[in-house]
């Protein structure tokens, strides 16, 4: 086995042509802060007949490390695999992985996570999110789901919107799980002005009206427009979860929770 050397003479280095282009690194950096450079990850580099160390792979992390003055640790090899070969020796996690892990290891809130994906269907990044008690789409809580620090939040926006699927899955509408029709759902949710039992009692009349879109914006429109269907007093269901989404990111900054995509952009627009 090759022995792993360590040093923090970055001259020694250089990179492959066949490297690509160093992408963004500052969760790279701060790891390596916090830990070092791990013994159990290091550069693949070959020897060239100048003597100079060619980086096969671990060039971010190379970056990274001489940025900051870390040592970097490496291993002399004379392997003649390519890239697209060396790529193919390991997959990267996905959600599921990271939610399959903790959960065999009995973390309470990914189980909690894997029993409402496997019981509604709906797609996992919208379960961390809504379980986290946020919005479907907000993409919250998805890095603390990977480091296994992931938390619990109130369930009730994600069992109403659990039911608001099921309702529309009932109805035959094939698209019910597709995520700007889910993120739709949850975003009117939390509309004050939203009664789900009058959605769903339009839905039985009228599910012909269910369409697929490509947006959750259009979905918005949709759902509303179903829901003011043969309704005397309209409700602008659109403006109303719109308002409801500012108010909420206002509550998420001031508890110094994470704030997420859908957050951030509503922000921008202030």
């Amino acid at each position: 086995m090759a022995r792993i050397l360590e040093t923090n003479n970055y001259s020694k280095f250089v990179l492959s042509l066949f490297n690509r282009e160093v992408g963004r690194t500052w969760r790279l950096e701060q790891s390596l802060l916090k830990y070092g450079w791990l013994e159990e990850y290091p550069m693949a580099v070959t020897r060239l007949v100048d003597g100079k160390l060619r980086i096969d792979d671990g060039h971010n992390r190379f970056y990274s490390a001489r940025k900051h003055g870390i040592p970097v640790k490496y291993v002399e090899t004379n392997s003649k695999i390519t890239q697209g070969e060396r790529d193919g020796t390991h997959t990267p996690w996905n959600l599921q992985d990271y939610m399959g892990s903790f959960a065999k290891n009995n973390f309470a809130a990914y189980l909690a996570v894997y029993d409402y994906h496997r019981k509604t269907g709906i797609k996992l990044n919208a379960c961390i999110s809504m379980l986290s008690g946020s919005s479907a789409g907000s993409g919250n809580w998805r890095k603390q789901f990977k480091d296994g620090t992931y938390r619990l939040g109130d369930p009730a926006h994600a069992l109403l919107v659990a039911d608001l699927v099921a309702h529309c899955r009932k109805h035959e509408f094939r698209h019910w799980n597709d995520t700007p029709f889910v993120n739709a759902l949850s975003k009117i949710a939390w509309a004050e002005v939203f009664d789900p039992q009058v959605l769903k009692s339009k839905i039985t009349a009228f599910p012909e009206h269910l369409k697929k879109y490509g947006t959750r914006e259009e979905y918005v429109l949709m759902l509303e427009a179903i829901y003011n269907r043969y309704s005397k007093d309209l409700v602008p269901l659109a403006v109303k979860a719109e308002e409801a989404a500012r108010k909420r990111n206002v509550v998420l900054k001031h508890e110094g929770r994470p704030v997420g995509r859908t957050e951030r952009r509503i922000e921008a627009a202030q």
